[in-house]
């Protein structure tokens, strides 16, 4: 299931709210890919959309905290979050500073 941040980082996503509403209607294209935390671990993950689809990913809750329109640019946004995190409380842990970072969940 997938959930949403009340702020989503982006990174080379033209029209952030369409791609929202497609991930949230079930369509999933080869070219996106979130940031999301893993509700039951906690981590912080970067996962192809398509990814979504697997049996295994089924049962997982994901709060997506950014969109990015490729690997590279995933990496790149996780990067910026991590700067900002740094930036504004001091640690550069950003699952445990989410809140402060993405606000609630939408």
């Amino acid at each position: 299931m997938l959930r949403f941040s009340e702020k989503i980082y982006t990174y080379g996503i033209e029209d952030p709210k369409a791609e929202i509403g497609l991930l949230s209607a079930g369509k999933y294209s080869a070219h996106i890919y979130i940031v999301c935390l893993e509700e039951k671990t906690g981590f912080v993950t970067l996962i192809n959309t398509v990814f979504l689809r697997m049996n295994r990913n089924a049962d997982m809750d994901y709060t997506v905290i950014g969109l990015a329109s490729g690997y590279h640019f995933g990496l790149k946004l996780i990067r910026r979050m991590t700067a900002d995190c740094l930036a504004a409380t001091g640690s550069a842990s950003v699952k445990e500073h989410i809140p402060e970072l993405c606000g609630g969940v939408r």
